[in-house]
C-alpha cells in the first residue's frame, strides 16, 4: 500500500472517530465539568486540523496547506455548531472560536517544528509563540473555574 494512502486512509478514520467524540453529549456534573468538556474543542479541532492538513499534498506550498486545511477545520466547526441549534446541546460562537483557535494553534505548531516548512528560524519560532498562544487563551476560562474549586 503506498504511504500517502495508508496516512490518509489512518487519518480519515481519526477524523471520523474525532468527530464522533465531539457529538458525544457532555456529561451532566457541575460547571468545573462543563467548563472541562467545553475546553475539549481545542484538542478535538486541532488534531482535526492535523488530520487534514496530513491529507493535503505535500507539493503544495506550506502557506497553501496551512489555508486549505484551517478553511476545511472552519466549516467544520460551523457545521458542527449549525448541527447543534435543533437539539438540546447548545450552540456557541465561543465554540466555534475555540474550534479556530484549536485548529490555528495545532496548525501552527505542527508546521512551526516541520522541518520542512521554514529554514527560518524566526519564523518557526513565531509559529510556535502563536500556537501555544492560540490554544492557552481559550484554556483560561477552565484555569479560572479550576482555581475556583482549590
Amino acid at each position: 500500500m503506498n504511504a500517502y494512502i495508508r496516512n490518509v486512509s489512518i487519518s480519515a478514520l481519526l477524523l471520523i472517530a474525532l468527530l464522533a467524540l465531539h457529538f458525544a453529549s457532555p456529561p451532566s456534573g457541575g460547571l468545573w465539568l462543563r467548563t472541562f468538556y467545553d475546553s475539549t474543542h481545542i484538542p478535538i479541532f486541532g488534531l482535526l486540523a492535523i488530520g487534514i492538513l496530513s491529507m493535503t499534498p505535500v507539493s503544495w506550498s506550506g502557506q497553501r496547506r496551512f489555508l486549505v486545511s484551517l478553511s476545511i477545520v472552519a466549516l467544520l466547526a460551523a457545521l458542527s455548531e449549525l448541527a447543534q441549534v435543533p437539539t438540546v446541546r447548545d450552540a456557541s460562537l465561543r465554540d466555534f472560536i475555540s474550534d479556530m483557535m484549536g485548529g490555528v494553534g495545532f496548525l501552527c505548531i505542527a508546521m512551526g517544528i516541520s522541518q520542512g516548512h521554514s529554514t527560518y528560524r524566526l519564523r518557526r519560532l513565531s509559529m510556535l509563540l502563536i500556537g501555544f498562544v492560540s490554544m492557552t487563551i481559550p484554556l483560561i476560562p477552565l484555569g479560572i473555574v479550576s482555581a475556583a474549586y482549590t
